[in-house]
Formats: structure tokens, C-alpha cells, sequence
């Protein structure tokens, strides 16, 4: 029998006064996206609050990963038939126009190529778009501007993202963030569909009621995992490639979302946004404890050795109906394109009724950092804030609404669902940068212990943390010590 994790009793008015502040019972317009107010796209003026420059042709040089898809991200050179890339090459366009720049990209693969020429005090780039994991290391180094010191820039306007600057912040100081001048921050969200065809077939009701009501948890997650297993072929064993699972699912995506989800984080703040470990707790050993024993069932397939996350067994199972749920990140659900079945999308269960749903934003999102060699601050901010602003309203709503809604979700309540998920997105200090609590590279840390609990089939999280837990303190200790020594 599951453990009864709703320990104590959520009445509907309690549910929708906690919704008063996460927004869960609130009602949305499912096709009002990121941008607009009621559906109406907002026409005032985009640069009222910026001041008027001209930078005489200037290059503005953005170093950012060298692969297509990422860099498709920022940029795009010619016009384009896609939508979504059309409005990143009128936004650039637009932006450049108006300050009399070039917006130029560098793209070099190694994490660490801005290094060497910051140290070396050379103004190579305006801007670095490093993976998330190599941030802490370029702050750690004293490489980069803390973003309220840099004139233009408004952190607190919409088009940033408010949970990602609230959780990335150190003791008041923010050395990268993201916003709407990326459709990262969407695209690496996590999300949990389910085959629609299947729930009808075994005559199980749908979960956007539960949703709806603040009760979908990991306890209805697990009894409808269970009932959409089968082996079909009957030979008394369930496989990937002939037979059902209630859940498939992949490394660094269902672990990750798991533990996220409800309600954990490797770092958490005190008050004075100081940063500690808060990775293992009595609800963290209890999720892993509940998530380890569900995924090593003969109910669910996880995949943890992945070439590609567009190209798995999990993705190719779940599109070939031989499977009820699937999680993957939002961008990947463009391999769902030739599914038969219809599917749904939904956010992943809470640890128990009542709570806020929580969604992990995978760590290959674009982060943005300012180095310390910027040859003109107020110009980087500038050009980042109008980039963003534009990319509010015009680039995020036309990828929300054609490439996630009316493109990839199939029904209405899908882009409900979407709403509330978005609404939810978490940014974790410490599973982003694993300088905080261990070596960079290396899975020997906290922040890289998913892998190490799935590849070794370990329940318990209590391994990792007598393994790792000294170690990631001290690791901590001694980041913000040096951040505080350079930081005067």
C-alpha cells in the first residue's frame, strides 16, 4: 500500500487562498500568451523608459555555444518562413537599427573560451551565453558584472524572469540571468504528457480536473502508471520494444524533475540571500525513496544512457503508443509530430494536495553574463534590456503560442496546463552550478548526484549525501568566501 502523503486536510477554500498567491486556482485564458494582456498584444512604446543612443555601426559580440539549435536562439541572419525565427531576425533588426550597432555572434564550443581574454583584460565580448553549469565559474573567477550595477538594465520589469532572479542571486548580487530575450527558459522546461488514446482505452479519467483542483500528486501519478503497464505480447516479461509501459523517461529529465517537483532543491536562501545546501531533507529521501522504487518496476522504462534527447527509446516509445506518460523538456515535444495517438500535457504531480506546481528548467538554458570587460556597461544593458523587451512582445508570444500551443498541444486544456507550468519554473543554484558543491566535470557532487543514483540504482539519498554532503558545505563555504574577498 502507498504511503498517504497528504498529512493534513486541504479544504477547497484553503487550496485556492494558497492559489491567491501561485495562481493555481485562478482562472486563465488558455490562449493568452507571455506578452499580452487578455490576448491583446501590448503596442505601447517599447523604448520609452530607454534612453536614445547611437553607437556609429558598432559590433555587439554575443560569445554563445556553437550548435545550431542554440544558437538559433539569439539569432537569425536572413528572413525567415518559420515564425518564431522570423521575429528573432525583426527584433535583431530592429534593435540594431535603433542604436546604430551590428548585434555579432561568436560561436566557440568550449565553456570556458571568454576566460583567458577576460583575464587578459581584453574586451572580446559584450555579452557570453555560456552553458548554465559554467556560470558559477566565471562569477566564482570575478569575471563578471553584477547586473545592479549595470545602468539600462530594469530587473524588475516582466520581460525578465522573476523566479530565475530571485533563486540566481548571491547576497544581493546577480551575476547572470535570463529572461524573454530567450525562448530557453520555455523550451527547457519540463513537462509530463500522457497518451489520450490509452487513458480512453482503459477508461481513466483524464488528470486536468485533478490539476484543475490542486490534488494531482504522486500518488495518482503512480496508481495510473501501474493500471497503463501491459505485456502485450504475452511472454511474461514487459520490454520497450513490444510491450507497454505506465512510464518512460530519461537521465537528467525525469530524476531531475522528480526531485524538483515536489518541492526540492540542492540550494536553498536564507533571508539575507545567502545561499545553503538544503539537497537532502526527510521529504527528499521520501521522493527519491517513492521514485527510485516506481522507475526499477516492471511498470516504467528509464533510459539513462542518451545519445540525443530528441532521438530515444523513451521519446520513440511514447510516440509509438507504447506508453501512458512520458516527461520531456518543452522543445523536444516537436518529436511528437507524427504521433497517431493524441496526447496531453499536464505538469508533473505535487508531493501533496494543495501545493504549488513546480517545474525543473533544464540546465541548458541560456544564462546571460556580463564580463567584467565590457568596454561600455551602460551600452550592454541597453542593447540586453531592449532585446529583452522586444523578445516579450514578439518573440515569446509567437513561439508560446505556434510552436508550443497551436503546433504542438493538441487540445485546449493542454494550453491551460501550459500556463500554470510555465508559471512554476524552477531555477536551482546549485543543480545549475556545480562549483557551489563539488568539481566542475566531475559527477563526484550533489548537483550531478542524479546520475549517480540512477546509474546505480540507489534508493536512498542518504548514499549520496554521506558521500558528498561534507564536501558540497565545504565547497559552498569556500565559493562565497572568495565571492565575498572579491566583492570587498
Amino acid at each position: 500500500m502507498m504511503k498517504k502523503r497528504t498529512i493534513r486536510t486541504v479544504s477547497l477554500a484553503l487550496v485556492c487562498a494558497f492559489a491567491a498567491v501561485s495562481g493555481a486556482c485562478a482562472k486563465k485564458d488558455p490562449l493568452k500568451p507571455p506578452g499580452t494582456t487578455s490576448g491583446t498584444a501590448d503596442t505601447s512604446d517599447p523604448y520609452e523608459a530607454l534612453p536614445d543612443a547611437d553607437y556609429n555601426g558598432y559590433d555587439f559580440r554575443v560569445l554563445i555555444r556553437d550548435d545550431d539549435w542554440i544558437v538559433a536562439d539569439m539569432f537569425q541572419d536572413e528572413p525567415s518562413s518559420d515564425t518564431v525565427q522570423s521575429q528573432i531576425y525583426d527584433r535583431n533588426r530592429k534593435v540594431e537599427g535603433r542604436y546604430g550597432i551590428s548585434v555579432v555572434s561568436v560561436p566557440k564550443n568550449d565553456g570556458f573560451t571568454a576566460v583567458d581574454s577576460i583575464f587578459a583584460g581584453d574586451a572580446d565580448y559584450d555579452l557570453i551565453l555560456p552553458h548554465a553549469r559554467y556560470c558559477a565559474v566565471y562569477a566564482g573567477g570575478g569575471y563578471l558584472l553584477d547586473w545592479n550595477t549595470v545602468p539600462n538594465l530594469n530587473t524588475g520589469g516582466k520581460w525578465w524572469d522573476q523566479n530565475a532572479i530571485k533563486s540566481l542571486s548571491i547576497n544581493g548580487k546577480l551575476m547572470y540571468a535570463t529572461g524573454d530575450i530567450s525562448y530557453w527558459s520555455y523550451g527547457a522546461t519540463n513537462l509530463l504528457l500522457f497518451n489520450k488514446d490509452l487513458f480512453t482505452g482503459l477508461e481513466l479519467e483524464f488528470p486536468y480536473q485533478k490539476v484543475r483542483d490542486n490534488s494531482w500528486t504522486i500518488d495518482d501519478f503512480e496508481v495510473l502508471v501501474k493500471k497503463g503497464s501491459k505485456d502485450l505480447n504475452g511472454d511474461g516479461q514487459i520490454d520497450k520494444d513490444n510491450d507497454r509501459f505506465g512510464y518512460m523517461t530519461i537521465g537528467f529529465v525525469g530524476d531531475v524533475q522528480a526531485y524538483h517537483a515536489t518541492g526540492n532543491t540542492v540550494i536553498s536562501k536564507d533571508g539575507d540571500d545567502t545561499p545553503y545546501i538544503s539537497y537532502y531533507t526527510e521529504r527528499a529521501e521520501d521522493v527519491w525513496r517513492w521514485y527510485s522504487k516506481l522507475i526499477y518496476s516492471e511498470y516504467c522504462y528509464f533510459q539513462d544512457k542518451l545519445v540525443s534527447y530528441f532521438d530515444t527509446d523513451a521519446v520513440a516509445g511514447f510516440r509509438d503508443g507504447r506508453s501512458l506518460f512520458i516527461d520531456i523538456n518543452t522543445i523536444n515535444v516537436t518529436t511528437m509530430r507524427s504521433m497517431e495517438n493524441e496526447f496531453g500535457i499536464i505538469p508533473w504531480p505535487t508531493y501533496i494536495e494543495g501545493e504549488k506546481f513546480l517545474t525543473n528548467v533544464d540546465a541548458g538554458l541560456h544564462l546571460f553574463c556580463i564580463p567584467i570587460t565590457a568596454e561600455d556597461p551602460g551600452r550592454t544593458g541597453l542593447i540586453l534590456e531592449a532585446l529583452c523587451i522586444l523578445g516579450n512582445r514578439h518573440v515569446i508570444p509567437q513561439y508560446y503560442e505556434t510552436t508550443v500551443k497551436y503546433r504542438d498541444a493538441r487540445d485546449d486544456e493542454s494550453f491551460e496546463m501550459l500556463d500554470l507550468i510555465f508559471d512554476g519554473r524552477v531555477y536551482d543554484l546549485g543543480y545549475y552550478n556545480v562549483e557551489l558543491t563539488g568539481a566542475v566535470g566531475k559527477n563526484e557532487n550533489i548537483a550531478n548526484n542524479f546520475k549517480y543514483l540512477t546509474e546505480n540504482k540507489v534508493s536512498s539519498m542518504a548514499v549520496t549525501w554521506s558521500k558528498f554532503g561534507d564536501m558540497a558545505n565545504q565547497y559552498l563555504s569556500d565559493y562565497l568566501d572568495k565571492l565575498a574577498e572579491m566583492q570587498g
